[in-house]
């Protein structure tokens, strides 16, 4: 898994992960490139995060950046995040798709 933290002065995701306690997420499945309704996670996403204060959190910049960095082959499950402490960070993490079954897992 990769990560990455937005810089909001530089406008640009940089590697490395922040510090803090997990406030917001969301993720999508990715497959050869592809997302299903890719606009509504950005839009869900967005929302609850300018209620905690994240301003960039609507950016083009930012979500130009994070889809940049997402590989056109394979499966993937992106996730973008808030972390907070003191001040809201958004963050980005690459993970690989995990295997998908036919059963729910109702434990």
């Amino acid at each position: 898994m990769t990560i990455w933290t937005w810089d909001p002065q530089q406008r640009e995701l940089v590697a490395g992960g922040a510090e803090g306690e997990l406030r917001l997420a969301d993720s999508w499945l990715v497959e050869a490139g592809r997302v299903r309704a890719f606009e509504r996670h950005r839009r869900r996403f967005s929302k609850a995060a300018l209620e905690l204060g994240c301003t960039d959190a609507d950016s083009t910049d930012f979500w130009s950046a994070l889809i940049d960095l997402i590989p056109r082959s394979g499966e993937w499950f992106p996730r973008v995040e808030i972390l907070c402490d003191d001040e809201p960070v958004l963050g980005f993490r690459l993970r690989p798709a995990p295997t998908r079954t036919d059963e729910l897992n109702g434990d």
